[in-house]
């Protein structure tokens, strides 16, 4: 049990360094990560932390998704309760990354994952196992795992999501609603675009001190590696945004002073306050396969967010004037 409980908070510390640790936006939660590293312990059950996190890499760097991950076998049970079985429900086939919880009656306990999150997680598991592997051979030392992620200097553009109230508790509010449907945009794009445009949503919130009762989230866009960007197709994503902030506006509990505002910026143009200390540090030399050219989709709206609007503006759902390129 000890080296059970080493292994998963080094891993929930690496998950929050990366990036990965959010179940509402689409990665995993406290228990996804529970169930990967008991898992493990199944297959190492004598090996120490550090070489459950070694073999956590090896291991989920190779799994073959959407192949389940089980602790024991499923169980029909006595009571009729609906478990996860994807020979049955329609519904459970689609599941890209499921981890099945243990009790009955078992369920998938990461239905939120999307072809981009899957994407993303993928790609940190093998620079984790990459980093586990210098390691073992005394190359690099446990402090290279757990490397904050660049978020800000991984993509060349991102959506910035504005959201403001006229209270400390209709902000809490309402940025809750907000946060439980980035999941939907991220699918939304992918969606509206076959795939070809993939989304990393960061599990955060970041706050302007200048503005009160204001929140800010990110997410990071690029072609999907292996289509060709000599084609010079541009993603028009205007519909896909405004469809998103209808679904929005539809808070049940909405008032006036709620409001969305949702940008397209580009890598030089992410708000200072977002950087440690409101300084924004230079530019990096580091060219990563994250950073490939997306070409600029059309502008959504000006980089700042406009005023709050009157009582019955948000509800009418009216479209701006697509703008000239």
């Amino acid at each position: 049990f000890q080296n059970f409980r080493a292994a998963l908070r080094c891993m929930r510390l690496w998950a929050k360094r990366r990036g990965v640790y959010s179940n509402v936006t689409g990665f995993l939660g406290g228990i996804n990560w529970a169930l990967l590293v008991a898992r493990i312990c199944q297959l190492y059950p004598n090996a120490l932390p550090s070489m459950l996190v070694s073999r956590f890499f090896r291991v989920y760097n190779q799994w073959r998704w959407p192949n389940p991950v089980l602790l024991c076998p499923i169980k029909e049970g006595t009571l009729g309760l609906p478990f996860w079985d994807p020979r049955r429900n329609y519904k459970d086939r689609s599941h890209l990354m499921p981890i099945i919880t243990p009790a009955y009656p078992c369920m998938n306990s990461s239905y939120n994952v999307s072809t981009s999150t899957l994407r993303v997680m993928m790609e940190e598991f093998n620079k984790g196992n990459q980093i586990c592997e210098a390691i073992e051979a005394n190359k690099a030392e446990w402090d290279a795992l757990f490397e904050p992620f660049a978020f800000f200097d991984a993509y060349k553009n991102y959506l910035q999501m504005d959201v403001a109230a006229g209270s400390d508790n209709d902000l809490m509010n309402w940025k809750g609603w907000v946060e439980s449907r980035i999941r939907l945009l991220t699918l939304k794009i992918e969606r509206g675009t076959s795939g070809n445009l993939q989304c990393h949503p960061y599990p955060g919130e970041f706050s302007d001190k200048s503005k009160a009762f204001h929140r800010s989230y990110f997410m990071g866009l690029r072609r999907k590696q292996g289509s060709d960007p000599q084609e010079g197709q541009q993603f028009d994503i205007r519909m896909t945004v405004e469809d998103f902030k209808l679904d929005v506006l539809a808070y049940s509990f909405w008032k006036p002073s709620m409001w969305i505002d949702v940008c397209h910026v580009k890598r030089k143009e992410i708000p200072a306050f977002v950087f440690p200390g409101g300084v924004r540090p230079p530019p990096s030399a580091r060219s990563s396969a994250e950073g490939r050219s997306v070409r600029k989709p059309p502008p959504f709206c000006s980089p700042s967010p406009p005023p709050p609007p009157p009582a019955e503006a948000p509800m009418t759902g009216k479209k701006r004037k697509p703008e000239e390129e």
